[in-house]
C-alpha cells in the first residue's frame, strides 16, 4: 500500500485491485461483466490511440519518445521500402502512428502547452503518473488508482476528447463517469496522505 512514482503503467495493470472502471460498470452492469471486461480488454480505435498518445506526450515526453513513432506521410507498408522502414531496429516495439494522427497529438499537446494554467499547474505537479495503492476503509477491498498529476490541494485527470465543445462534453463526462474517476482517485489520494 502507498505510493509508487515509478512504477511502470504495464506493472500498474498487472498489480491487484479495484480501479475506478471495475467499479463504474458494477454500478451500471451485472458483477460479471466487471471480471469479463478486465479478461478481455477492448480494442484500440483511432480516438484511444490518439488519446494514449497525447497524454504520453504531455504528461511523459520521454515514454512518449520511447513508445511512438510516426509513420511517413504517403508510405505504404505494402512497399518493400515501407517494409523496412517498419522492420528498422530502430522502430522495433515501437507504436507507429499514421502522420494524421500524429498531427494530432501534436495540435493538442501544442494547445495545452498554450495554456498557461496547465502548462503551470504541470510544472508545479508533485507527483505525474504516480501509482496509488490502498485498503478501502469500508470493504478492506484492495483499491488503486493512477490520477494523471497532482499537486498541493489538487488532482488532475486530463482527458482527451472530440466532444469539448459547449455542452458536448458535460455529457461525455456524466456518461463516461469522469467525476466518479477522480473521487476514486482523491480517495485513494487521502488513503495514501496526499491531500
Amino acid at each position: 500500500m502507498g505510493v509508487y512514482p515509478a512504477l511502470p503503467f504495464s506493472e500498474y495493470l498487472k498489480a491487484p485491485g479495484w480501479v475506478s472502471s471495475a467499479l463504474r460498470a458494477m454500478r451500471t452492469g451485472p458483477p460479471a461483466m466487471v471480471k469479463w471486461e478486465s479478461e478481455n480488454p477492448r480494442a484500440d480505435t483511432d480516438a484511444t490511440t490518439i488519446g494514449t498518445a497525447c497524454h504520453a506526450r504531455i504528461l511523459t515526453p520521454d515514454v512518449y519518445e520511447a513508445t511512438y513513432c510516426e509513420k511517413p506521410e504517403g508510405m505504404s507498408f505494402a512497399s518493400t521500402a515501407g517494409k523496412a522502414w517498419r522492420d528498422d531496429p530502430e522502430r522495433a516495439g515501437k507504436k507507429i502512428l499514421t502522420a494524421d494522427q500524429s498531427a494530432t497529438v501534436k495540435a493538442v499537446h501544442a494547445a495545452f502547452m498554450s495554456k498557461r494554467v496547465a502548462r503551470e499547474s504541470l510544472e508545479a505537479a508533485l507527483g505525474v503518473e504516480h501509482s496509488l495503492f490502498w485498503n478501502c476503509s469500508q470493504s478492506s477491498e484492495h483499491c488503486k488508482g493512477r490520477p494523471d498529476m497532482y499537486g498541493d490541494g489538487w488532482g488532475v485527470d486530463l482527458k482527451i476528447s472530440r466532444h469539448a465543445v459547449d455542452r458536448g462534453i458535460a455529457f461525455r463526462a456524466y456518461v463516461e463517469g469522469w467525476m466518479h474517476q477522480m473521487a476514486h482517485y482523491s480517495n485513494g489520494a487521502a488513503h495514501c496522505g496526499i491531500h
